[in-house]
């Protein structure tokens, strides 16, 4: 029996439901700018959003924050405990700014064995383990150390089987990337390229599906008031290529001000309320949009 792995413990494959495939439930990441839009902290906030989706059918959530970026893993507990939800935590790493010296400074062992304690013994003292691993990859360039982390992420992707999500900044660099962690190693079809809606360009998300990984369509709500027409017309274009199997779609809302309980907009219920009927509108049926927000999640992030 498949298995998917929560902040407590495991459930059936089956049991995943209707899920958000990218979020931030706590953010707590520092600004250059000085500004505090990434403070996403406050517990009774994030439960209130919460349970406005799962009364709108959400029963799964995935909480895409790695090391280096503010993780809160008994937040996320205390989350799914206080809303019944399932909620998924990560391990890994940011983009190159964003990585600890301390890590920069380990050995590949010792970064591999890091990440592993982790996922077989949990985060830190928490017990808490998780159910994604991640990469972060800079805007139009990636790193060397940004090479090396994802190479070692192969490693215990093949080890794990768990889902491996890589952000692209501004979904940059996806292409070469992808090349690059498939000839590494990667379990391409558990492989998750995120971010990569954002040049909101059909060829290039046609040619990352054309091998074999998925496409993390997660940056849904920045255009509302259109009801993200130009990226619907995108999930009606791969499926019509025969991608609907490679598609994933969550908000990235780890910010104040896309939050309800933070008198932001749209809100996490705006992928529920607005966007699935507006996608129905648009001639995406009801079954594509089950597999999309169930099916492919519940294969993917299945053990």
């Amino acid at each position: 029996m498949k298995y998917i792995m929560t902040t407590r413990g495991k459930i059936e494959d089956s049991e995943l439901g209707f899920t958000y495939e990218h979020e931030h439930l706590y953010t707590y990441l520092a600004q250059k700018d000085g500004a505090f839009d990434y403070e996403v902290t406050n517990l009774d906030n994030m439960e209130k959003d919460l349970k406005d989706i799962k009364a709108c059918g959400c029963k799964s959530i995935v909480d895409a924050s790695a090391i280096g970026m503010g993780r809160n893993a008994e937040f996320l507990n205390a989350l799914s405990i206080r809303t019944g939800m399932n909620v998924i935590c990560t391990t890994g790493f940011y983009r190159d700014e964003y990585i600890p010296d301390v890590i920069k400074d380990m050995s590949d062992n010792k970064v591999y064995d890091l990440i592993m304690n982790e996922i077989n013994n949990g985060i830190g003292y928490t017990g808490i383990r998780p159910g994604m691993i991640k990469i972060g990859v800079s805007k139009d360039i990636v790193t060397d150390e940004e090479f090396r982390l994802g190479k070692i992420m192969c490693a215990v992707q093949r080890e794990t089987n768990l889902p491996f999500y890589v952000h692209f900044t501004d979904g940059t660099c996806a292409v070469e990337t992808a090349k690059y962690l498939i000839d590494s190693g990667a379990v391409k079809e558990k492989l998750i390229l995120g971010h990569v809606d954002v040049p909101k360009d059909r060829f290039y998300l046609e040619k990352l599906c054309s091998f074999g990984i998925n496409v993390s369509m997660d940056k849904f709500g920045r255009d509302y008031n259109n009801h993200d027409k130009n990226k619907v017309d995108i999930v009606k274009y791969l499926i019509g290529k025969g991608y609907l199997n490679r598609i994933l779609v969550g908000g990235d809302m780890g910010n104040t001000k896309y939050l309800n309980s933070y008198s932001g907009k749209p809100g996490l219920d705006y992928i529920i309320k607005e966007l699935i009927p507006y996608m129905i509108n648009k001639g995406i049926n009801k079954e594509d949009i089950d597999q999309i927000f169930e099916g492919n999640p519940s294969r993917v992030f299945s053990v």
